[in-house]
């Protein structure tokens, strides 16, 4: 699955951004009727992104091909004998790289690397912190007419993510799209092989790390039950009032955990993307000193 296909899972951002214009226009107003009718337009589509944004991450927790981890034999071998060769000589070399890819493999390894596991660890809480507040939401009737504004902490979260998303792109090439590319471009000699193997072994999908992806796919599940109750509750009439604030952080909460979902598996994809790469240019090289 590619970035494009992971971001065309989604449904239109378009619709949900006017709708929640909308529910800022009601909710300036302060007219109750006005909230409410855009709010029970916005939720459907809130519950179908966070739907959509589970799919890619179920993808990564339970892959159809599981991957092979790389050989810490394998790459000392590599190493071993790559030492005795000339950089220049092989500089033309084609080796696998991501469709676009237009940076430092080692660089970039090490920014996969920064990043990948309190992704995960953030996005866990983030979900957790939404599904207290929503089952609250649902549950108490004072709650939906509350005073409330979590507009700084989703400001944080949306400049966090749209700052990891930045420095992903960096490394691509909007127009370039080739998967092999002369070793010259992404290396600089031979002794970054042993640095990008490193970096690839700490990067590797670890027990740990597959749990946590597991743990963080059944809070996303959990959050789309909770957003389908409501909406099922707002079809049925079973709300009645609510406060412009309150329908607001509702709908902006979800909207931007699960952009930030979307955002930990496009990492996590790049990741494992980026591993199969490596894997390949030690079987290359291996294959090549023979």
């Amino acid at each position: 699955m590619s970035f494009g296909q992971i971001l065309a899972a989604q449904p239109s951002t378009e619709t949900l951004q006017s709708l929640h214009a909308v529910l800022a226009l009601e909710s300036l107003s302060n007219s109750s009727n006005g909230i409410l009718n855009a709010f029970s337009r916005l939720i459907p589509k809130t519950h179908e992104l966070l739907v959509s944004i589970s799919n890619p991450l179920r993808d990564l927790v339970s892959p159809t091909t599981p991957s092979t981890p790389l050989k810490t034999a394998q790459y000392r071998k590599v190493i071993q004998k790559i030492r005795a060769l000339s950089f220049l000589s092989y500089a033309d070399t084609l080796i696998m790289v991501p469709e676009g890819f237009q940076g430092q493999v080692v660089s970039y390894l090490k920014y996969l690397n920064l990043h990948r596991t309190d992704n995960i660890q953030k996005a866990s809480l983030v979900m957790d912190d939404y599904i207290q507040e929503l089952s609250v939401f649902l549950n108490n009737a004072d709650a939906r007419t509350a005073i409330k504004s979590h507009e700084a902490f989703y400001k944080k979260m949306k400049a966090e993510r749209l700052d990891r998303e930045k420095h992903i792109k960096a490394f691509f090439s909007p127009t370039d799209v080739r998967s092999r590319v002369k070793l010259s471009t992404v290396f600089a000699r031979f002794g970054e092989f042993e640095q990008a193997f490193e970096e690839a072994e700490r990067l590797q999908m670890t027990e740990e790390k597959q749990k946590a992806l597991s743990q963080l796919l059944n809070q996303v599940t959990h959050a789309s039950e909770l957003l389908k109750l409501l909406k099922e509750k707002l079809e049925n009439n079973e709300l009645n009032v609510v406060s412009g604030d309150m329908a607001k952080h509702i709908a902006t909460g979800a909207y931007e955990a699960a952009c930030y979902i979307e955002m930990v598996t496009m990492y996590t994809f790049a990741s494992e993307v980026m591993l199969s790469c490596v894997k390949e240019l030690a079987e290359q090289f291996e294959r090549i000193t023979g």
